[in-house]
């Protein structure tokens, strides 16, 4: 059996590899048999250099979730291939036909430290789109509170939107979406471990 793939490892950029396969048969035998697979490759969440997705180890859970969507996506690590895949590729979170404050949540069994987020947003042009706005909050033992000292909140499509803040320890994070022009969704969140804590 010969296996080849396709670019080379050498090779610099693209989104995947064809990998095919040869099998000539043996002396007693005449015939071969070939396939051919295009296998996407992910590429890595933003993290920063030795850091962990912290939110890979985390419970989802949502203040409103479409029948279709499953808000464990937003923490399954899988890197969406765009805010428009709406669940053809990715699954996601949305709260369609919800509008207004919306949350997920991530709940840990014990305590984590971060100093940041970075969110994927859905957005299918119809029922799901950008929000308006959004911020992180953290349970400080009692309540749900602003995270301290956030940088700017982006909301775009096709990307992480990052958002940097003072560092904080708790067992649970939300990030809070304000609808615009539509639903809002999620497609992946990425909470960043602070290497040496």
């Amino acid at each position: 059996m010969t296996w080849h793939v396709t670019p080379p490892t050498t090779a610099n950029g693209g989104a995947g590899v064809v990998v095919a396969a040869s099998y000539d048969a043996p002396d007693s035998a005449s015939g071969t048999a070939s396939a051919e697979q295009w296998v996407r490759v992910q590429p890595a969440l933003p993290l920063p250099p030795s850091a962990t997705d912290l939110a890979l180890t985390a419970t989802a859970s949502a203040s409103y979730s479409s029948p279709w969507a499953t808000v464990s996506a937003v923490n399954n690590g899988i890197y969406p291939v765009q805010s428009s895949d709406d669940n053809n590729l990715t699954p996601y979170w949305g709260c369609w036909p919800e509008q207004g404050t919306q949350w997920i949540e991530l709940d840990w069994k014990s305590p984590v430290t971060t100093n940041g987020s970075d969110v994927y947003f859905a957005d299918d042009g119809g029922g799901l789109r950008l929000p308006a706005s959004w911020s992180v909050q953290y349970w400080n033992g009692s309540a749900f509170v602003d995270v301290p000292n956030p940088g700017t909140y982006p909301a775009a499509d096709n990307t992480f939107n990052h958002v940097t803040f003072g560092s904080i320890t708790t067992t649970k994070l939300r990030v809070v979406l304000q609808s615009g022009l539509g639903s809002v969704g999620v497609i992946q969140w990425v909470v960043p471990s602070i290497p040496g804590n």
